[in-house]
């Protein structure tokens, strides 16, 4: 977790301090947590695509904030070299994770941060984190770790 990036933000104050933000108690609590982990438990061939790549979908584990919850995800791979790479989206909801922190889930409860505001709701849902993170993914595997 402490090796986490960003990429959207080109200034790089707002970056590290996205990232200071993200790494704290209010979200990811790296100190107390410092490692994030996916362990892969199955995989299934969906399809190839036109260019020779193959669709597969991907379940396993995650495991965040010492937190382990069961994932699936689709990948493409490729899976006709000796270097296979695999890139592809990984979505999950933090809250089922402990990351609580502005999320949408507190937005119905009257003892919310959000209704405690003093304007309207509608304002107040523009500061709202969205509790789906995206984690888009590119790796590359050893010589000949994975076969077809």
């Amino acid at each position: 977790m402490a090796t986490m990036t960003n990429t959207d933000l080109s200034d790089p104050g707002k970056r590290e301090r996205l990232i200071g933000h993200l790494r704290s108690g209010d979200f990811f609590d790296v100190e107390h947590f410092p490692i994030a982990s996916l362990d892969i438990k199955s995989s299934k061939l969906i399809g190839k695509t036109n260019d020779g790549l193959y669709n597969v979908q991907i379940t396993g584990d995650l495991t965040i904030k010492s937190t382990t919850k069961p994932i699936t995800f689709n990948a493409t791979i490729n899976l006709d070299s000796k270097v296979k790479k695999a890139t592809g989206t990984l979505i999950f909801n933090r809250t089922d994770f402990g990351v609580q922190y502005r999320a949408e889930m507190h937005l119905d409860n009257p003892d919310s941060f959000w209704n405690k505001l003093r304007s309207t709701r509608d304002t107040a849902k523009d500061r709202v984190i969205r509790d789906e993170i995206e984690i888009e993914f590119e790796m590359n595997s050893l010589p000949g770790m994975l076969r077809k």
